[in-house]
């Protein structure tokens, strides 16, 4: 369970990013690296129930926020907790995606400002 330090600190986040939507004139999803652990727990509910079940403990116990998320590897996972194999692939291939898309976003941001 988060903290009441951590679920603050996450509420401020997204009060935070909430007000920079309402100043850019298209609103973008708030990028990956500023994700608190409350936003990965929810990114993992919403990868389905057996990685909710297998990770979000270990996730919050070990306070993986989106920053961190994008930097995991095979091993970290697995000292983490994560001990399924097939688990620690598929989280894996997820946490590619995810890569892809905010570079994406990244690289339509650079585009669209020139």
């Amino acid at each position: 369970m988060l903290s009441p330090h951590s679920a603050r600190a996450c509420l401020v986040n997204k009060s935070c990013r909430q007000t920079k939507q309402k100043n850019r004139k298209h609103s973008q999803p708030p990028s990956v690296y500023d994700w608190c652990k409350l936003d990965v727990d929810n990114w993992l509910q919403r990868l389905g129930e057996q990685y909710a079940t297998h990770c979000s403990l270990a996730f919050k116990e070990h306070e993986i926020n989106g920053h961190v998320l994008l930097r995991l590897t095979d091993s970290s996972l697995e000292r983490i907790g994560i001990h399924n194999p097939f688990i620690r692939k598929s989280l894996l291939q997820h946490i590619t995606l995810i890569k892809f898309r905010q570079e994406e976003l990244e690289l339509r941001k650079l585009l669209s400002d020139t």
